[in-house]
């Protein structure tokens, strides 16, 4: 039998107003491209945290130029993007982006769509999931060459299409190159394949919504995270699902924090012998609620996180323009690295605190604040961490979103401005190893994912 506390909050959303088709047509000049390009390496340059973690200024500037010295005529709004895009990639930050202004993107919708995602083994690439009806193509069938281009070709030039760690991007590669290919490459209608057999085929595009929808459903992604966190006592165990930190209003905060302590109650009361806390969903949002669970599992003060935080004009005036006021960050100079130790945290007390064995489990979307939640609990040794190691996250990594809009092309451009070190300090490992390892989580039922924790 099991009893179930359910909690519902609705995080804070910022409107936006009516969708706006958006107009693949309109052409921005040679002059408005170029500008829109100097804007963006003055943002990367001056306001994020540490431009140079893979490549030297010297080598970034060099990438500049041989962008700009592509823009020899009038572009779109999608060719500008694609040729772009390559200057977020050496970042190492998992946040960046480059999204197009918010629209309809319905009327541009056509078939011809990469119709299958990737993974690699041994070298080799093997077919992972396919979108469309009557493929020729079946999963698990390796690939060389998609139009006659080697795959492993393929797949390095659309990294660089994508953010976050090297090995990261090029995950992204091959589980994105459904809806990248065309990024990149010719888009077509029909595409030939070259099999590992010397096999030739041909597959069908698909809609950019059949393969995104596809996709959600394998990366688990199809139903949205209400309620934010529940309770479930299986047997001697209990079990609470944080699936979410995303609340941004100071009263979905308080709820979030009574839901925390209703649920720690009623495990008083259930007299467990263990208890796991699953984030392995969890892609973040507010790091102080993984605070909140941790005072309600340990009493003894803890490390948090180091961070060097760069400060800028951009930023300054951003932070300012909310009312906030930091006079240690305005008064530095323009590109200082601020640095923080990593604070002595001491958990306020609760009479609910649970006393028994803890388990935090994380999985491949475990990302952002969530991680760091996990990350303080490994580093400073405060439970047990099981699951797999997160594909998606990393301890140390870049946060504290900044966004500005380009001048013309109106396009967003993303990225961190704080540097958020593990309260380790390890960077060179920077993964996030569980204590125990549960492969392939995905196919086991969380009866059989206990059971595994338990035994251990």
């Amino acid at each position: 039998m099991q009893k179930v506390l359910a909690l519902f909050f609705f995080a804070f959303s910022i409107g936006i107003g009516s969708a706006q088709n958006l107009d693949g047509s309109k052409i921005f000049s040679v002059e408005e491209l170029k500008e829109d390009l100097i804007f963006i390496k003055k943002e990367i340059f001056e306001v994020h945290a540490n431009p140079w973690v893979e490549i030297s200024k010297q080598q970034y500037e060099a990438l500049f130029d041989s962008i700009e010295s592509k823009i020899t005529k009038p572009m779109n709004i999608f060719q500008f993007r694609r040729l772009i895009r390559p200057v977020l990639a050496n970042l190492s930050d998992e946040h960046a982006a480059i999204s197009l202004p918010k629209g309809d993107y319905n009327e541009l919708d056509t078939p011809n769509n990469f119709p299958f995602s990737l993974y690699q083994k041994e070298r080799k690439y093997f077919v992972k999931d396919v979108a469309g009806d009557n493929q020729t193509i079946k999963k698990e069938s390796e690939i060389t060459h998609i139009e006659g281009i080697p795959i492993a070709q393929i797949i390095s030039t659309l990294s660089t299409y994508n953010t976050g760690f090297p090995d990261q991007r090029i995950s992204k590669a091959m589980n994105l190159i459904g809806s990248q290919y065309r990024t990149a490459f010719d888009e077509k209608y029909q595409y030939s394949i070259t099999l590992a057999n010397g096999e030739n085929t041909s597959v069908k595009g698909v809609y950019y919504s059949d393969w995104t929808k596809l996709h959600r459903e394998k990366e688990g992604e199809s139903q949205p995270c209400l309620p934010l966190i529940t309770y479930h006592k299986i047997e001697s165990t209990g079990y609470i699902n944080a699936c979410s930190f995303g609340v941004r209003s100071d009263k979905a905060y308080k709820e979030y924090e009574l839901a925390v302590d209703s649920i720690f109650d009623i495990i008083k009361k259930d007299k467990i012998d263990s208890l796991i806390i699953d984030v392995s969903q969890n892609s973040g949002g507010n790091s102080g609620l993984g605070d909140a669970i941790i005072a309600h599992i340990y009493q003894k003060s803890y490390k948090d996180y180091q961070c060097n935080w760069k400060r800028s004009e951009q930023y300054l005036k951003l932070i300012q323009s909310w009312g906030s006021n930091n006079a240690d960050y305005e008064n530095r100079k323009p590109g200082e690295i601020i640095h923080y130790d990593a604070a002595i945290v001491k958990p306020p007390s609760f009479k609910n605190t649970f006393k028994g064995k803890v388990y935090i489990m994380v999985g491949p979307s475990t990302f952002s604040s969530a991680i760091m939640f996990a990350s303080i609990i490994k580093d400073n040794k405060i439970a047990t961490i099981v699951g797999e190691i997160p594909s998606d996250g990393h301890p140390t990594h870049f946060g504290e979103m900044y966004s500005s809009h380009t001048p013309h092309t109106n396009l967003e451009l993303r990225f961190g401005v704080k540097e958020w070190i593990r309260p380790s300090g390890e960077k060179e490992n920077n993964m996030l190893i569980p204590d125990i390892l549960i492969e392939n989580m995905g196919d086991l039922t969380l009866d059989e994912i206990i059971a595994k924790i338990i035994s251990n």
